[in-house]
């Protein structure tokens, strides 16, 4: 489970796998390359491999969600950009 704090944002990154993001609890925005969507608790984003991507906290709580990534999540395919 991850959390994002109001008023923050998750760590710019791309995988080499794909992800699918389940919102558990909150409201926020998704940013997935150069598009944006608003999500919300009960959302599910599936995210393709090698897209820039990273999750910021627009609402007045915490968004929680939980992070699907297939393959496995590696710290080499964690590629972290500015």
């Amino acid at each position: 489970m991850a959390t994002v704090d109001v008023g923050e944002q998750s760590y710019k990154h791309k995988l080499e796998q794909a992800e699918v993001y389940l919102i558990t609890s909150g409201h926020g925005r998704m940013h997935i390359d150069d598009e944006e969507q608003d999500v919300k608790s009960g959302d599910a984003i599936y995210i393709k491999p090698e897209r820039i991507q990273w999750i910021e906290n627009n609402g007045q709580e915490s968004l929680c969600f939980i992070a699907l990534v297939n393959p496995p999540w590696s710290e080499e395919g964690d590629l972290r950009v500015s």
